[in-house]
């Protein structure tokens, strides 16, 4: 993927981002479907319907009179975190005008994945609160531990080009978005929309 395509997705994450008011990790993709209006289902919610068991999910458009009305369908035997991957991602297909096309090809899933990437990840961020580790990656974002693991790769290049040009305007845009999480020093308590997404990835309150 170009960096000029990458630069556009970051923007329209950041976007989203302060659209839904979203200052903390892990993101609460919950808000942020019920803002967009994005309705979900599990599999088991569709009746008369045979899903491929290894399928994460899919979205679709409907055009109604009151507007476009998008739809999640996920797999609801996924692990928690791997529901919530797929729920970034359909949000990327949802915010890059995918559904707009006749059908989603490769190119549009490898956008789909950096949009989600981008979203509960955002390297700046992590960077700014120095997690670099994949478990804590995983603990922080919400996210299973392969795709926190995928995502260390991107601290390479990203060290390079930080420690010798410094933040990029981009990335100075996000770690202000997220700024309440290391402004004043301290941890601040986490929002109650957060605190059920750790629940869920922990299994603790």
């Amino acid at each position: 993927m170009r960096k000029a395509r990458k630069n556009e997705i970051k923007k329209i994450v950041l976007r989203l981002l302060r659209y839904t008011n979203t200052q903390y990790l892990p993101v609460d993709l919950e808000g942020i479907k019920t803002m967009l209006g994005i309705k979900c289902l599990s599999f088991c919610q569709l009746e008369h319907s045979i899903f491929p068991q290894d399928s994460d999910g899919f979205s679709i458009k409907k055009n109604t009179a009151s507007g476009k009305q998008f739809l999640v369908i996920y797999n609801h035997n996924m692990p928690f975190e791997r529901v919530r991957w797929t729920d970034a991602h359909e949000i990327g297909h949802c915010c890059l005008g995918h559904l707009d096309s006749q059908q989603i090809n490769q190119e549009m899933e490898q956008e789909a994945n950096y949009f989600a990437k981008e979203l509960l990840m955002p390297l700046a961020v992590l960077d700014k609160l120095n997690i670099k580790k994949p478990a804590d990656i995983s603990k922080k974002c919400g996210v299973s531990y392969s795709a926190a693991f995928n995502r260390i790769a991107d601290f390479e290049e990203y060290a390079f080009y930080q420690r010798r040009y410094g933040y990029s305007a981009l990335d100075e845009q996000f770690i202000k978005q997220f700024c309440a999480m290391y402004d004043a020093g301290e941890t601040p308590a986490v929002p109650d929309n957060a605190k059920k997404v750790i629940a869920g990835v922990t299994g603790k309150p």
